[in-house]
C-alpha cells in the first residue's frame, strides 16, 4: 500500500516537473524567437543604412498607374490615369538627411509633355524638419513650405527608397505590427511575417547570405487574397556592400473582378556612394521670400518676409476699428466750461 501511494506520489510530481519544464521550454523558445526578431529587425535597418554617411540617386517611373482620377477644376479629365516619373537624390549623414525630388506628371504613358512639374526639398537636420516645394509647371504656382520638431523624412527614404510600406524606425508605429518568423527551407533565407492590428499581413523575405537585404514584400488583404508584391534586385557595390539596385511593385485584381496582375511602378538606383564626405550646411535649407509656410508648432500658416507688413496692418485695422469710437468717448465726457457773464 505504501509502495503504491509513494508511486503515485512520484508520478504526480514527475507530471508537475514535466508540465513546468515544458512551459519554461516554450517560454524560453519565445524568448528566443522574439530576441530573433528584434535583431532581424536591426539587421535589416542596418541594411538600409550600411554607411553612417551615403548618398543614393534613383528614379521611380508609373508603369500602369492604379488608383482613382483626381478631379481638378478647369480641366478636361483625362481618359487615363496620370503617368509620374520623379528622380530622387538623398544624402544622409546620421540622423540628418536632404532628399529632393523633380516630379513630372503626364496625362498619358506617351509622356510627351508634363503638363505637371515640381521640385522639393526636404531636410531633417537632426533636430528640424523642413520642406519647401517649388511649383514649376501646374494650376498653382506660389511655393508651399512646412517646418516640424520631427524626422519626417525617415519615413520617406523607408517607403521611396527602400520600398518599405511602413517604417521600421518608428519605433511607436511599429507597436501596431505583430512580427513572427515563419519556417522557410532555404539557409540564410528568413521569412518574416508582420500582421498589422487591423488584420493586414505582410510577408517579408530577408536575404541573410547578401547583407540581411529585403529582396520580396507581399502584402495580403486577407490569407490567400494577395494585394501586391515587391520584387527587389539587389548589386554589390564598392567595399563589398550590398545594396538595392532594382524593385518593382506588381498589384494583384480584387477577387471576383477578373485581370491579371501588372507591374504599378519601378525603382531604379542610379548611383549609390558610401562612407563619403557630408559638408554641414547639406542641412541647412533657406525658404525664399514669399513662401507660404505651416508652422507645426505653432498651427499656422505665415509668410516668409512679410512679418513686419502684416503686423503694420494689423496696428492700422486695430487704429481704424477702436481708435474712432474712443475719440468719440471722449468728446461726450469732456466737460464743459460754465460760461461767463
Amino acid at each position: 500500500m505504501q509502495s503504491k501511494r509513494t508511486g503515485l506520489l512520484l508520478g504526480v510530481v514527475w507530471i508537475l516537473v514535466a508540465g513546468y519544464a515544458g512551459a519554461q521550454s516554450q517560454e524560453d523558445t519565445k524568448v528566443k524567437e522574439q530576441v530573433g526578431i528584434e535583431s532581424l529587425l536591426e539587421a535589416i535597418r542596418q541594411a538600409s543604412r550600411p554607411a553612417d554617411s551615403m548618398r543614393i540617386k534613383w528614379t521611380y517611373e508609373t508603369i500602369e498607374p492604379v488608383g482613382v482620377r483626381r478631379w481638378v477644376p478647369d480641366r478636361e479629365q483625362p481618359d487615363q490615369l496620370p503617368y509620374t516619373s520623379i528622380e530622387y537624390s538623398a544624402t544622409i549623414r546620421g540622423i540628418c538627411s536632404r532628399i529632393e525630388s523633380l516630379q513630372k506628371t503626364y496625362a498619358t504613358s506617351e509622356k510627351d509633355e508634363p503638363y505637371d512639374v515640381r521640385h522639393s526639398t526636404a531636410v531633417f537636420d537632426g533636430s528640424r524638419q523642413r520642406r519647401l516645394l517649388d511649383r514649376i509647371k501646374g494650376q498653382r504656382t506660389t511655393n508651399l513650405a512646412w517646418q516640424y520638431l520631427r524626422d519626417k523624412n525617415s519615413n520617406s527614404l523607408s517607403k521611396n527608397l527602400s520600398g518599405w510600406p511602413f517604417d521600421l524606425n518608428n519605433k511607436t508605429l511599429i507597436e501596431k505590427y505583430t512580427f513572427g518568423l515563419l519556417d522557410n527551407p532555404n539557409p540564410g533565407i528568413y521569412l518574416l511575417e508582420i500582421i498589422k492590428d487591423n488584420g493586414s499581413i505582410h510577408h517579408w523575405t530577408i536575404d541573410g547570405n547578401r547583407g540581411f537585404n529585403v529582396v520580396k514584400i507581399e502584402c495580403f488583404r486577407s490569407p490567400n487574397d494577395k494585394d501586391y508584391e515587391v520584387n527587389f534586385k539587389l548589386r554589390q557595390y564598392k567595399d563589398r556592400i550590398w545594396y538595392i539596385s532594382e524593385r518593382e511593385r506588381i498589384r494583384y485584381p480584387l477577387p471576383g473582378k477578373g485581370g491579371k496582375p501588372r507591374v504599378e511602378h519601378k525603382v531604379r538606383i542610379t548611383d549609390a556612394e558610401f562612407g563619403v564626405e557630408v559638408p554641414d550646411d547639406t542641412f541647412v535649407l533657406e525658404f525664399p521670400s514669399g513662401t507660404k509656410v505651416w508652422d507645426d508648432i505653432r498651427q499656422d500658416w505665415f509668410f516668409v518676409g512679410e512679418p513686419a507688413t502684416a503686423s503694420r496692418r494689423h496696428t492700422l485695422l486695430w487704429c481704424l476699428l477702436v481708435v474712432p469710437p474712443i475719440i468719440l468717448f471722449l468728446i461726450v465726457l469732456r466737460p464743459v466750461k460754465p460760461t461767463g457773464k
